[in-house]
Parts: C-alpha cells; structure tokens; sequence
C-alpha cells in the first residue's frame, strides 16, 4: 500500500481537511514575515527635486530654482535651492514658522537672515535643514523688504544621520 500523496485529500477519508508537512508551514511563515521586514525597512533612496513641495503647501511666490548633492558636507545632503521677491520674503517667513517652526529673519550686519530650522518629515522620517536670507544689502527695516531684489531659501534633505 503506497502512502497518501501529501496536500491531498485521503482517498479513504474524504471529508479530511488537506494536510501540508509542519516543515513547509513553519518555512511559509519564515519566509513570509522575513519579506514583510524586509520590505517595511527598505526605503527608497532620497532623491534630489522641489522638497517644500513634496513636504508641505509650498506658496506659489517660492520658486524652486534646482537640486544639487553636496556629497562633502557631514550629513551628505542634497539641497534644493529657492528665491523668492523681497515684497513676498513676510509672508514666506510665516510660512516657515507656521509649517517649519522656523525663527523670524533678523538683520546682522549686512544680510537679514535666521538660524537654521529643523523638520523631520512624520512619514517618512527623513531630515530636512532650512536657511532663508538675503544677500548683502543696505535695507535695515522689515518694512522695506519690498526694496531687496530676492531673499534665497535652501533646504537640505540629509542623506545620512549625524
């Protein structure tokens, strides 16, 4: 008498539910969570491209200029580049605070700008720096901005953790 052929019903006993070896469930499982790992830590490399747009409601009046790599920096990041017209620079500072947390633009010799702002996207984890300023310029008072040609935004995205 040759024995059940496995995954098949018993030609004795019909109504039998279908057995498969406990050695190939036990490596279905394996194999099936070591994927699920494996494709929810697998993460699409960060790639160069308008990052505000991507992140948030970019205002219309920041235009995104390019995206370069900075290989040489600590964190490796790619940074993406805006400019935006000195009569729009108040409405982008409140953007920035608003989505980004960032502090308000201060005079300092002669450039406006503030520190650096940090946001770290909920999604996808990844780190994003951000700087806004003007280049060099005689304008001393906020409400003379209009005055200044354009205020420059760069956002990195870091490619690697400091």
């Amino acid at each position: 008498m040759s024995p059940p052929d496995i995954g098949q019903p018993s030609r004795t006993d019909p109504d039998r539910a279908i057995r498969q070896p406990s050695w190939n469930r036990g490596f279905a499982l394996l194999a099936s969570a070591a994927l699920s790992m494996l494709a929810g830590s697998a993460q699409a490399a960060p790639t160069c491209g308008d990052f505000l747009a991507r992140i948030s409601d970019k205002p219309a009046f920041i235009e995104f200029l390019e995206c370069h790599a900075e290989p040489e920096l600590q964190t490796k990041p790619l940074r993406a580049t805006y400019r935006l017209k000195g009569a729009e620079a108040q409405a982008a500072e409140r953007y920035l605070a608003r989505q980004f947390h960032m502090q308000p633009l201060r005079r300092s010799c002669c450039i406006w700008d503030a520190p650096p702002g940090f946001y770290r996207d909920p999604h996808s984890q990844q780190g994003y720096t951000m700087f806004m300023s003007s280049g060099e310029t005689f304008v001393d008072r906020r409400d003379a901005w209009m005055e200044i040609d354009y205020f420059y935004l760069t956002v990195d995205l870091d490619t690697e953790e400091p």
